[in-house]
């Protein structure tokens, strides 16, 4: 949990000095003519993670900004090997469960077209970011209804998909 924190607290750090701290050249007074105003935005920083007998997902954040929202996936950790035994090619998904229905944030897929098997291990779930990546279903659904799903095929064909919710934190 402290490595999770760590990692967190890098990652909003970086996000604010990039973020806050640009810094114009020149002279830093407006114009006499320009009307200044700020947007007061406020921006909310999450952490999730997942886990059960057969995976992990750990190191997981969301950043929501009032223009630009991010969604890294964070980490897979395999606890079954029997679960992925043979698997050639995964899709993975994040996605919020909203009246049932399921709406995908995130999907990333992956496939040996060699016939080797995948590594999947240890691998980064990936990064999104733009605006409205969570869309309107900002902190409550993103905290209550968090979901990651992975559906595999195996060197025989057989398809197999597991589903773990997700713990979601405010950091800030």
């Amino acid at each position: 949990m402290k490595k999770v924190f760590v990692a967190v607290l890098i990652f909003v750090l970086i996000f604010f000095c990039f973020t806050f701290n640009k810094v114009r050249q020149g002279d830093n007074s407006p114009p006499a003519t320009a009307v200044h105003s700020e947007k007061n935005t406020e921006t909310k920083v999450y952490s999730f993670s997942g886990s059960d007998d057969i995976l992990t997902v750990m190191n997981g954040t969301v950043v929501l900004g009032e223009d630009e929202e991010t969604l890294s996936g964070g980490t897979l950790q395999i606890n079954s090997e029997d679960f992925f035994e043979g698997v050639t090619s995964y899709n993975t998904t994040f996605y919020i469960l909203e009246d049932g229905k399921k709406k995908t944030v995130m999907s990333n897929s992956l496939v040996d077209h060699t016939g080797g098997k995948v590594k999947l291990d240890g691998d980064d779930l990936g990064k999104l970011s733009g605006a409205d990546v969570i869309a309107e279903n900002k902190t409550e659904n993103l905290i209550n209804n968090l979901y990651f799903e992975i559906t595999t095929v195996g060197a025989d064909g057989e398809n197999k998909t597991h589903q773990l919710r997700m713990d979601v934190i405010e950091i800030n």
